[in-house]
């Protein structure tokens, strides 16, 4: 653009008569001043894309790899819906958990024979430590002097 067409800019009804596809003798330099403008920039948007993408690798690999891993957590969620399923199945029917139980073995239990004097002993254990834990005074709190 030259210095006329700084000073002097485009009309809105140029414009408009622009838009509207006739153009005006006097709006020729701004219009080719404009399409020159244009051009640049679109040429500088393919080049830089062009870099761009020879610079970055393809991104079809990476949302195929998406894909499959957004169905991985819906695929497990079936397989699990179905194991619970299944299991329920056969727990829940038959007499199965009954025969299952009749097969163990029943484990021996030992009784332990508990003296009198061990009995003797753990209560006299345990009466002195409730004497060693008991307080003189109602609370804790006034034998430190912390009082209300």
């Amino acid at each position: 653009m030259n210095r006329e067409h700084a000073e002097k800019p485009m009309t809105d009804e140029a414009f408009s008569e622009l838009l509207a596809g006739r153009l005006r003798e006097d709006s020729a330099d701004e219009v080719k001043a404009m399409q020159a403008a244009l051009r640049t920039y679109r040429d500088e948007t393919l080049v830089w894309a062009e870099r761009r993408s020879a610079a970055k690798p393809s991104l079809a690999a990476a949302a195929k790899r998406s894909a499959f891993l957004a169905a991985v957590p819906q695929w497990s969620l079936a397989a699990v819906a179905t194991l619970t399923v299944a299991v329920g199945l056969v727990h829940f029917t038959g007499d199965r958990g009954a025969q299952a139980v009749a097969d163990v073995p029943a484990v021996a239990v030992q009784e332990r024979a508990v003296s009198t004097e061990q009995i003797a002993a753990d209560n006299s254990l345990l009466t002195n430590i409730d004497s060693a834990l008991a307080y003189d005074s109602e609370t804790p709190a006034v034998d430190i002097g912390v009082t209300n």
